[in-house]
């Protein structure tokens, strides 16, 4: 049988493989008199005299030296380092490929090779052929670090393949869906034709079979060099990886697939996403309490023209599900909504190493967007308490790559470069699913959850007496407990695929929620950042439940406690909106405490202050989101 570019995709696609294996990395843990130790639970087939690379990451990422294992024992390696090498703890590990080995992207190489001239995979198919020679070339010299190889080849093996598989049908349909299902009609129709094929040679051979009857099928495509247009209908897609220098990120571990176990740690299973609550009508994600009418869910801009009018007071708010129990911190360390990053200008509070960033408004305000692979963001927290929460939100465009795996990882180290602590988010696109990761040091957890094309994804991470739960979506999905974390100043968000451009909503640094309980009788004040509203509005959001339950139950345990109930808002909008919004949203407060959670609504008064009792200045997006906000007060 004739082998062409065309069948190999078709294998690729159908064994649903990339043509290269995925990162394999490990890390610096201890620099001894006799070497080095290195983590190589990541790294297969370590052993004595395995060659290693050492990476580090900084402004950009580069190869800084070699070594060779000298023992192996309990998932670490005793490796020296040849001279001239100055190794750091926190430097990467990575496995040396072997110059001789010849089946190193066998099947993408002979795809490149088989592409025909003229067809529309021939620009890619030349430019996959070139990465591959680079490649080979940078391993002959010597090279161990081939990541920015690896990737560009993966993404371009990805593109040929889609374009093999697409033909001019691609362009009759701007819908992706339709698309795929016009591919997958064609593939049912010729997997029709080869059973015809093999029907007919049985019945040659005397195998007395038959087909049974079928319907019509619908006329056979023409010829595959008929369905290819000349090539200058097609422009040549851009690469989706960036040049090497542009991976810049203090990746420590690899990336979420090396751990596919989310049996192993597992909790999204036992809590499984509540199903009283409605969705909510804004973006998912952890918004600030949004008293004012000007500032949209994450502050910044105003609803834009003809949007919906707000809410009647006393709208309805959702069903308690104690299924989500995040928390939001109360003392802002780092927030960002990017209220006041301009186009053509650099974001004013987060840095950014790599491809360039931009910005975008959106309904409810700004979105930081990202589009090429490498991008860095650095927020410097100063000194890290040791409880605290971190929270973001990323809205991933679609992508007609029906290959892309967009992914991020959110890490917690120290400057310049040292990560302690990784989430990884990797998702596929193709399934709509996703996979999250937790590491510090060893591994904490993975677990699965869904993709909602559209809908914001919101990440956040609460750590608490050394017990660390990640959340997405606000469903927590992994929780591990008795985690030591070493000293950190410092939070990166890197994005590790974009094929698509993408927007960040926001990026907050907060430490952890005081006990309630504790406060109220040692202040006599309450205040809480986490009880959301949706936008313009006194509906409470369904991830506000977690604060009211313990406040309810802080009630519950001190029967004499009445208290009075404060909205604030900042100063932006119309003063007399504000206020009238912070009175219903503190009405909403007193409302859901009494009928969700059997409050006696005697011992609940409500006060609504608009912008008269500011904590911070309102000239920053971090001063509005502190002003933004719901007190309990002692009576």
């Amino acid at each position: 049988m004739k082998v062409t570019a065309a069948r190999i995709a078709a294998a690729l696609l159908f064994c649903g493989l990339p043509s290269a294996a995925l990162a394999q990395e490990g890390a610096v843990v201890e620099l001894r008199p006799d070497g080095v130790l290195v983590d190589t639970r990541q790294i297969p087939a370590v052993q004595q005299g395995t060659k290693l690379g050492f990476v580090r990451i900084g402004p950009d990422r580069r190869e800084i030296g070699q070594g060779s294992v000298l023992a192996v024992m309990d998932g670490k390696a005793l490796v020296t380092i040849t001279s001239g090498t100055a190794v750091a703890q926190g430097d990467l590990a990575v496995l040396c490929p072997d110059p001789s080995q010849t089946n190193r992207y066998q099947t993408t190489r002979a795809m490149a090779a088989q592409a025909r001239p003229g067809t529309p995979s021939a620009p890619t198919a030349a430019r996959l052929r070139s990465a591959l020679a680079a490649r080979d070339a940078a391993v002959q010299q010597g090279a161990c670090d081939t990541v920015a190889y690896d990737g560009q080849i993966d993404s371009l093996s990805a593109q040929m393949q889609q374009e093999i598989r697409r033909g001019p049908a691609a362009a009759s349909s701007s819908d992706p869906i339709d698309r795929w299902v016009d591919r997958s009609g064609k593939a049912i129709d010729q997997a029709g034709s080869t059973v015809d094929k093999l029907t007919s040679l049985g019945a040659k051979l005397g195998l007395g079979s038959t087909k049974p009857a079928a319907p019509p099928a619908p006329p056979p495509a023409a010829p595959a060099a008929q369905q290819n247009p000349p090539p200058q209908q097609f422009a040549p897609a851009p690469p989706q990886y960036a040049p090497v220098q542009q991976y810049t990120a203090p990746q420590q571990y690899p990336p979420a697939q090396q751990n596919p176990a989310p049996q192993q740690n597992s909790p999204a299973q036992q809590n499984p996403a509540p199903q009283q609550y409605p969705a909510p009508s804004s973006p998912l994600g952890n918004t600030p309490a949004q008293p004012d009418r000007a500032i949209a869910a994450f502050g910044g801009l105003a609803p834009p023209p003809g949007a919906a009018a707000a809410p009647a007071p006393g709208a309805s708010s959702p069903a308690y599900n104690p299924a989500w129990d995040f928390v939001p911190g109360e003392r802002s360390i780092f927030y960002d909504d990017f209220s006041d990053f301009m186009p053509g200008g650099a974001p004013p509070h987060l840095k950014v190493r790599g491809p360039a960033v931009d910005v975008r408004n959106v309904a409810d305000g700004k979105q930081l967007v990202v589009s090429k692979p490498g991008t860095l963001l650095t927020a410097s927290l100063g000194s890290l308490p040791p409880n605290f929460t971190i929270e973001t939100e990323v809205e991933f465009d679609d992508s007609p790559s029906r290959s892309y795996r967009p992914g991020f990882r959110l890490q917690l180290g120290r400057l310049p470069s040292i990560v302690r602590s990784e989430i990884t988010v990797q998702l596929n696109w193709v399934a709509r699913t996703g996979t999250v990761k937790a590491t510090a040091g060893p591994l904490l957890g993975t677990a699965p959850f869904r993709v909602t094309p559209g809908q914001r994804l919101s990440l956040s991470l609460w750590m608490q007496d050394g017990r660390v739960r990640v959340y997405v979506n606000n469903e927590r999905l992994v929780d591990a407990n008795q985690v030591q974390l070493a000293a950190c100043d410092a939070a990166w968000l890197y994005f590790t695929e974009v094929a698509a451009p993408l927007g960040v909503a926001r990026f907050r640094v907060a430490e952890s929620a005081p006990d309630f309980g504790l406060t109220i009788d040692s202040t006599g004040r309450y205040v809480s950042h986490g009880i959301h509203f949706d936008v313009d509005s006194d509906r409470l959001r369904p991830e506000s439940m977690p604060v009211l339950k313990s406040i309810a139950a802080a009630l519950a345990s001190k029967p004499a406690l009445q208290l009075r109930i404060e909205g604030h808002t900042d100063s932006t909008g119309d003063s007399a909106h504000n206020q009238d919004l912070s009175q219903r949203r503190a009405d909403a407060v007193k409302s859901v405490l009494a009928s969700q959670f059997s409050v006696d609504g005697s011992r609940l008064a409500t006060a609504g202050q608009g912008s008269n009792v500011p904590l911070a200045s309102n000239d920053t997006a971090e001063g509005r989101a502190t002003n933004r906000r719901v007190e309990f007060v002692k009576q």
